[in-house]
């Protein structure tokens, strides 16, 4: 009789030990999607701008360059130059920026983590290499510009509006210097967003 009350002493301990353990591990779940839901909202901002660059910056660039192209006769060959940098910019934001729904639903921390820390490695790397790139683009715009007659003599039409002509001009190089500023300033703030979400991972798998 004693053994028997023994065991069913023993097997309700089993049993209430089985359901703290099922609760703890639902708990766990629970857990777990919430900070990877919060953290793929973190990095919410960072898709918007890439998005921003893919539906409406390209375009824009397509756009004025094809009539700068028209107006004052820039080469074809520096047109598509140009276009081919800019998407080529674009696609690298892309690549190094976005990461998969699914990596973020069902990766391991680790496996994110790890890819939170390659992403500031390449945009570091998309970033030095943007700045020769750029200053080579702005080389040849001036070469362009200069056998357009932009700066030099000139030759109708292009003597008639030489004024707005070369204000143009310079405006658009004080932007793309401007251009330069602000992506530096965004990359940081990227850069600052990654490494929140890492401390982040390392105190919720420290927590573990």
């Amino acid at each position: 009789m004693e053994n028997k009350v023994n065991e069913t002493g023993l097997e309700q301990m089993r049993s209430q030990l089985d359901a703290l353990r099922r609760k703890l591990d639902s708990q766990q779940i629970v857990n777990d999607r919430l900070v990877r839901t919060a953290m793929q909202s973190r990095m919410g901002w960072i898709g918007r701008y890439v998005r921003f660059e893919e539906y409406l910056l390209l375009p824009l660039a397509v756009v004025v360059f094809l009539g700068l192209k028209l107006a004052i006769g820039l080469s074809w060959w520096f047109f598509a130059f140009t276009m081919a940098m800019c998407v080529a910019d674009v696609v690298a934001d892309h690549k190094v920026n976005i990461l998969a729904g699914s990596l973020w639903q069902g990766g391991s921390m680790v496996e994110v983590r790890r890819r939170l820390v390659r992403m500031k490695k390449l945009r570091r790397r998309q970033l030095m290499v943007s700045f020769p790139v750029v200053a080579v683009w702005l080389a040849v715009l001036v070469l362009e510009l200069l056998s357009c007659g932009i700066f030099g003599p000139g030759v109708p039409p292009v003597s008639e509006w030489r004024p707005a002509a070369f204000a143009g001009v310079v405006g658009g190089v004080v932007g793309t210097v401007a251009g330069l500023v602000a992506s530096v300033a965004v990359v940081r703030k990227m850069q600052r967003t990654n490494d929140e979400l890492i401390r982040q991972i390392d105190a919720f798998v420290a927590g573990d």
